[in-house]
């Protein structure tokens, strides 16, 4: 038997790390949602502005970043379901990781060739500390890291996949 529960407009749905919670983001009413993935009901609901539409949890459990396509990134502490900041990182972030060391959150732009660079080491004051500019690239659309963060792959909307070396 498959067990299902009608959020609408649901953008994105991740899983914390013990699998005892899911989040999901309602684009249309602006909520953040945490379920109980066995009983697939809802603990706890929370407004996060405008349109979110991608959620990325920490490996610790403790935070959850959600972004909206050219808007701010809602930060959320998980424990109190709280949100502890919002900034915006001035690009259309389509796809957004963390570097394995939880350190600094990379967002891709889709609507040009940048990926911004967030420290985001204490979660409640990100600052961006660079923005990788690829000339003659598309959008970015995804990025992700190999397990000693040495390495990074980005995906741009021509095809290309860039590698990043530190």
């Amino acid at each position: 038997m498959i067990d299902s529960v009608l959020l609408p407009w649901i953008m994105d749905v991740d899983l914390n790390h013990a699998e005892t919670k899911l989040y999901a983001v309602n684009q249309s009413g602006d909520i953040f949602y945490e379920l109980d993935p066995t009983t697939m009901t809802v603990n706890r609901q929370l407004s996060v502005g405008n349109g979110p539409e991608i959620i990325l949890i920490t490996p610790d459990d403790e935070y959850a970043f959600i972004s909206h396509l050219n808007d701010d990134v809602y930060v959320v502490d998980l424990s109190s379901f709280t949100k502890v900041t919002q900034f915006d990182p001035d690009i259309g972030e389509f796809g957004m990781t963390l570097t394995p060391d939880e350190k600094y959150l990379f967002l891709c732009d889709y609507g040009s060739d940048f990926i911004s660079v967030y420290d985001v080491s204490d979660p409640a004051n990100p600052a961006m500390v660079e923005k990788l500019e690829f000339p003659d690239a598309g959008s970015f659309t995804e990025l992700v890291f190999n397990p000693d963060g040495s390495r990074a792959y980005a995906v741009e909307s021509h095809g290309y996949i860039f590698v990043l070396e530190k």
